[in-house]
């Protein structure tokens, strides 16, 4: 029998201050940035650079973007960069979460890509001459193996669509190599030129377990275990939360996040939260103790951080409040055409976005204060923090150039 209370009362500070352990912005960091990427769930890196930076400053000793980079590119590849929740792209733990994300992600809501899926033996042809090559593939290697009533199709469907930017083939040649990649049969690799490139997963990762899919009937069984199981890793790392919260973040249906936690009930894994005003929050029953402990009050033990652009922490929750209360500074963070702001963030709430620029051999970073900012209190740690940014970049400390926008 459980000897964990059946609910605690936390302050917020509390809450932030676990978060912050748990996904590694105080502390010591992850051994490794593939450690990082399993505790965090996944990078979400549809631009790469923010990516390999939330990374670093979540791993001991905060390594370069180049090391990062290798760890995807070249070898041994711990990493992998693919399709995941949100329908966007994600780092993962090669080994430990990519076949477990692409088996579930087909039952949940992954991609607002709709329409004109390529013809299923050319995804297949282009996966065979995929697997068999030893070198990364761009749309470029589609040329000729697309079929012409696809290409036609294609055109009809930039043209209905007013996708100025796609012709007939880069439309076509691009959502193949989409859903190999969709399907867990390749990843991203380097850019080649202007072009991002694919390589099949036979050819990067030969010697990575991969289950063959179960038949129907176990599949479904096996997707309800690994959803309870992302429901408890979540709950470790983001709690206390609620189910929407849980939802909003792998991007699935409420529905099936109330049967993880129907689970995780069952088991007498979970305890409610108290926490102001706030309803329906939930976390683990064995983080009980570490959600109870008193929140250092020092800089060092809980520092400022220069979090990247669509950082994990900012995915994290569908209630935004926890981190910014004011809703103006909300606006100005999340915005249009899912654009989410790089922002400095002290004791778990932004008080600040920021923007950089790399200049020859300068980094140049502007600061635009949000309505929690205190530059008696802010300022020394914001220029701390970018001295590391600098060496992860690459860029030595003293060429650093910050404005602090009024």
């Amino acid at each position: 029998m459980s000897t964990a209370p059946s609910s605690l009362q936390l302050s917020e500070e509390q809450v932030l201050y676990f978060r912050a352990r748990r996904g590694h912005l105080a502390g010591p960091g992850a051994a490794d940035a593939a450690t990082a990427a399993q505790d965090l769930l996944g990078a979400q890196a549809q631009q790469i650079a923010p990516a390999l930076l939330a990374l670093s400053q979540r791993t001991a000793g905060r390594p370069s973007a180049s090391a990062i980079h290798a760890q995807l590119a070249d070898g041994p590849r711990t990493l992998v960069r693919t399709w995941g929740q949100r329908g966007t792209l994600h780092i993962y733990h090669a080994a430990a979460d990519w076949r477990d994300f692409n088996l579930v992600q087909a039952d949940w809501i992954v991609s607002s890509r709709r329409g004109l899926m390529p013809p299923t033996a050319t995804v297949n042809k282009v996966r065979k001459l995929m697997e068999q090559s030893a070198e990364p593939w761009t749309r470029a290697n589609l040329e000729g193996k697309i079929p012409a009533k696809y290409l036609k199709d294609a055109k009809e469907f930039v043209v209905a669509h007013k996708m100025a930017a796609h012709t007939s083939f880069r439309f076509a040649a691009g959502r193949i190599l989409w859903v190999i990649t969709l399907n867990g049969d390749a990843s991203l690799g380097k850019k080649i030129g202007a072009e991002q490139s694919y390589v099949a997963r036979k050819q990067w990762f030969p010697e990575l377990a991969w289950p063959a899919p179960p038949p129907p009937a176990q599949k479904k069984k096996e997707i309800a275990q690994i959803g309870t199981q992302l429901a408890r890793r979540y709950l470790s790392l983001y709690g206390a939360a609620t189910t929407k919260d849980i939802s909003h973040f792998f991007g699935c249906k409420v529905s099936e996040a109330k049967l993880w936690i129907a689970d995780l009930h069952a088991n007498d894994e979970l305890i409610h939260v108290q926490c102001g005003d706030r309803i329906g929050l939930l976390a683990m029953a064995n983080d009980a103790d570490e959600l109870l402990g008193k929140p250092p009050t020092t800089l060092t033990k809980w520092p400022i951080r220069l979090l990247p652009l669509w950082d994990s922490m900012m995915m994290g929750h569908h209630d935004k409040s926890w981190i910014v209360p004011n809703d103006t500074d909300r606006k100005r963070i999340w915005r249009s055409g899912a654009y989410v702001a790089a922002t400095v963030i002290d004791r778990g709430r932004v008080v600040a976005i920021w923007t950089h620029k790399v200049k020859g051999k300068m980094l140049v970073v502007e600061v635009e204060p949000l309505s929690l900012w205190k530059a008696s209190r802010h300022l020394a740690g914001v220029k701390r923090e970018l001295i590391s940014i600098a060496k992860h970049l690459s860029i030595k400390a003293k060429a650093i150039a910050l404005k602090l926008q009024n």
